[in-house]
């Protein structure tokens, strides 16, 4: 019984994900205006509004538009469920449209790039897409974007294949759903949840850094089932191109790299009015099952989502929260994710791009 319960809470978490503490700051206009337009990525069963009004970042973009004198932001539509190497295919396409009406140009050039923001499963793709249009990116910053891959993802060699298929059938169809509800019917029937859950296997999120390097990337990481990067003790470099070798800081064509991420320790909870934090709690437990007990946001942990200028993994958000999620439900004094991303963007700015 308690196996099945396990194998349940398994499914519904699978299925759910959505997947700084700031300082006090008098904003005037101008403040979070970038060189570079800021383009929002969603993670896995991503979107980039539901029902024409409720974004996936909720209130973000328009927390960076009222302080920034009128710069506009884009959130992204992305496919629910598909592999990293095709997502990020999908992401420079997105992307070169946005740069082109943003610019008003057919052809891009060098001078036209963006600063990409991107939560969980959209900071790897981000990587794919930095490699197919490194000339066009300014910066990459990855929010609890799993480097090293998840414990989560190892579970499904715990339970039978059949429940694991039951699963991956019940997760394509949400995406879909989504799908239909975020106004994208071009992504119905391209979910493929099983690839993704492959994709962030130890075996093969080793295999996705071989063949999209990032100098952002810290090295040294063993992969092991409980390490997930924790021996990783150089840090990721804070400069690089597409390619993965580093860059200087000062190099106008680097691209930027930076990292936060929320850290509940090894709860999940963080509201209790929150629905999303059972869900999280279930794959906290999925995490625990496999072996995994150290800190995380409930369910990347700390030390797989560390990436080029680390800001700060202390926040008090699980995977949700980092999104401002659901409908900004947090824990009483949480860091508020307007704020925390509007400081990011005039981070950005402070360093011209």
């Amino acid at each position: 019984m308690k196996l099945t319960n396990k194998l349940y809470s398994s499914a519904f978490a699978l299925c759910s994900l959505f997947a700084l503490a700031a300082p006090a700051h008098a904003w005037v206009a101008g403040d979070t205006q970038t060189k570079y337009p800021i383009v929002l990525v969603p993670g896995v069963m991503g979107f980039d509004k539901l029902f024409g009004s409720v974004e996936y970042f909720y209130k973000v973009g328009d927390g960076i538009q009222k302080y920034s004198g009128g710069q506009k932001t884009y959130n992204v539509s992305l496919s629910a469920w598909m592999t990293t190497e095709e997502r990020g295919v999908a992401l420079k396409n997105e992307i070169t449209r946005i740069l082109k009406t943003h610019y008003g140009v057919t052809t891009l050039t060098p001078a036209h790039k963006a600063n990409i923001i991107a939560h969980s499963h959209g900071g790897t793709t981000s990587r794919v897409a930095a490699k197919l249009m490194e000339n066009n990116i300014a910066s990459i910053t990855t929010v609890s974007t799993p480097h090293y891959g998840v414990p989560l993802a190892e579970s499904a060699s715990l339970v039978p294949k059949w429940v694991v298929n039951g699963i991956v059938a019940v997760c394509n169809l949400a995406g879909n759903a989504l799908a239909v509800f975020s106004g994208r019917l071009d992504w119905i029937n391209q979910q493929d949840a099983n690839a993704v859950l492959n994709d962030f296997t130890q075996t093969g999120i080793k295999q996705f850094n071989a063949k999209y390097p990032s100098a952002g990337v810290p090295t040294g990481g063993s992969y092991g089932t409980l390490q997930y990067g924790a021996d990783a003790t150089a840090p990721g470099k804070w400069a690089g191109n597409g390619q993965g070798a580093e860059k200087s800081v000062n190099d106008p064509n680097a691209i930027l790299f930076y990292s936060f991420a929320g850290n509940v320790g090894t709860s999940a909870i963080t509201r209790w009015a929150d629905p999303a934090d059972y869900v999280l709690s279930a794959i906290r437990m999925m995490s625990n099952w496999v072996g995994y007990k150290g800190n995380a946001d409930s369910f990347v942990p700390v030390s797989s989502a560390q990436f080029g200028k680390n800001i700060n993994s202390s926040y008090y958000w699980n995977h949700v929260d980092e999104q401002n999620q659901i409908l900004g439900l947090l824990a009483a004094g949480a860091a508020d994710p307007v704020s925390v991303y509007s400081t990011h963007a005039n981070r950005l700015k402070l360093a011209g791009r």
